[in-house]
């Protein structure tokens, strides 16, 4: 009968274990509400993070609703947005409280916590008032269908003081993003441990401001030109053969890019194998020649 009990007891406790486990995955949203006293005419910026919560990501509609009466909006900084499509403008409405971002990226998409953007704003009177996320707020899976991910929006409360005499406002508001990454080197090499012999390339760079948000290459081959497509390091050239120039460009998230290249003049295993067997015979030949003239009987 104890052992009956226990058994209960074991099977109720797995069972409690597997449903908290199992919890329904969901997207944040949220904001970072500024960790110092806002004061009445103070401009701020404050961040939009989206936390995809293990589902993948690649494409966001985000709304915001704030109060007009105690927040003006100045703009929507994206130089270090994860998103780095933009198929529509920024909506920016201080009639009605209300700004849009609607932002993409190409597959595979994101898994994480990210920065959206910073929203930036001048405090106009001074009290207590929300930020909120629009009801028509989603984000969309990168499963080729569109699917809509549950979401979950957490708002924010801002407290405005009302500013002493004497106060100087203060300007808060960041910064867009300007600066190109880095400039890079290529490597292109080939081993017989890797990629089953072919050719690859190796690149990579650092970008200070808003960080590297994707890079693209394409192959000249002959004076071909093929187009960019998006590359990770390292990146098997689609062709293995001829005179090719590599050219790899790496994209920050504000839109800067800087391009490098590297060429290689490459050789297939049938061409190399050829080129052995030529070897091989122009080597055997002169071999033989030479043992013919020194086996021929002095006249």
């Amino acid at each position: 009968m104890q052992y009956k009990k226990l058994f209960i007891l074991i099977f109720f406790a797995l069972g409690l274990f597997l449903g908290f486990s199992q919890k329904t995955l969901a997207a944040d949203l949220y904001f970072t509400p500024p960790d110092r006293p806002l004061y009445q005419g103070d401009s701020l910026g404050i961040a939009i993070y989206l936390n995809s919560d293990n589902e993948t990501i690649n494409a966001a509609q985000i709304d915001i609703n704030f109060s007009p009466e105690f927040l003006e909006i100045l703009s929507i900084d994206r130089s270090k947005s994860l998103f780095n499509l933009w198929p529509r403008e920024l909506v920016l409405e201080n009639r009605i409280g209300l700004a849009t971002i609607i932002g993409g990226l190409p597959t595979p998409g994101f898994i994480g916590n990210e920065l959206v953007g910073i929203i930036n704003f001048r405090a106009k009177s001074f009290g207590e008032t929300n930020l909120v996320f629009g009801e028509d707020s989603r984000v969309l899976l990168n499963d080729g269908k569109g699917t809509e991910a549950k979401l979950e929006r957490s708002g924010a409360v801002l407290k405005i003081i009302k500013a002493p005499v004497g106060y100087e406002a203060q300007d808060l508001i960041s910064q867009p993003d300007s600066i190109p990454p880095e400039s890079f080197n290529l490597v292109i090499t080939k081993t017989r441990s890797a990629f089953n012999g072919q050719y690859f390339v190796i690149f990579g760079t650092i970008d200070n401001q808003s960080g590297i948000s994707h890079y693209e290459i394409r192959e000249i081959v002959n004076g071909k030109i093929g187009d960019w497509k998006i590359a990770a390091s390292p990146e098997v050239l689609q062709n293995q053969e001829g005179k090719i120039v590599v050219q790899v460009k790496a994209v920050d998230r504000a839109g800067n890019e800087i391009t490098s290249k590297a060429e290689v003049v490459a050789t297939s295993k049938k061409q190399t194998a050829v080129k052995i067997i030529i070897v091989a015979i122009l080597i055997i030949t002169v071999v033989w020649i030479v043992y013919k003239r020194r086996t021929r009987p002095n006249k």
